[in-house]
């Protein structure tokens, strides 16, 4: 099995985390470890990726068996999977320091429940992680709201 197979994983697994810390609602501990436990799983799969990209060379995956330009493509090469892993660790701890400093504080509450969810997918959002379709779109959404914001 190819690896490059697994790459849709990347998108998903955030996206799965995110649905179930806002099913978890009520339990921030549960939140926090699966939040934690996705980031973390994610990594070791971006890590597998970029060793394996590393080792092979550049691979794609066509999803849904539609070619371009109606399907969508994954392709993995050195410099994007150096990018998600470096992405992935720094939003890692970033959110481990931020769950822990609530806890350092004596708040057991803290986050409010719906920051992990919201973490997730705003993390799954970040520019760095889409595509440049995703991203162009994302720099004009918020291009345009800080232009509203400051009329």
């Amino acid at each position: 099995m190819n690896l490059a197979s697994l790459s849709p994983l990347a998108v998903l697994l955030p996206i799965l985390g995110a649905a179930l810390a806002f099913l978890l609602i009520r339990h921030h501990s549960a939140q926090r470890a699966v939040s934690i436990g996705i980031l973390s799983a994610t990594l070791l799969l971006e890590c597998l990726l970029l060793v394996s990209v590393w080792n092979g060379g550049t691979t794609s995956v066509t999803l849904g068996g539609w070619l371009p330009p109606w399907g969508v493509v994954l392709v993995v090469d050195q410099f994007s999977s150096l990018m998600l892993v470096v992405s992935t660790v720094v939003s890692l701890a970033v959110l481990i320091y931020a769950t822990g400093q609530g806890m350092a504080d004596g708040d057991q509450e803290a986050p409010v429940s719906i920051f992990h969810p919201t973490y997730l997918s705003w993390w799954q959002a970040c520019p760095t992680r889409s595509s440049p379709a995703t991203s162009s779109t994302f720099t004009l959404a918020s291009r345009s709201c800080s232009r509203q914001a400051t009329s």
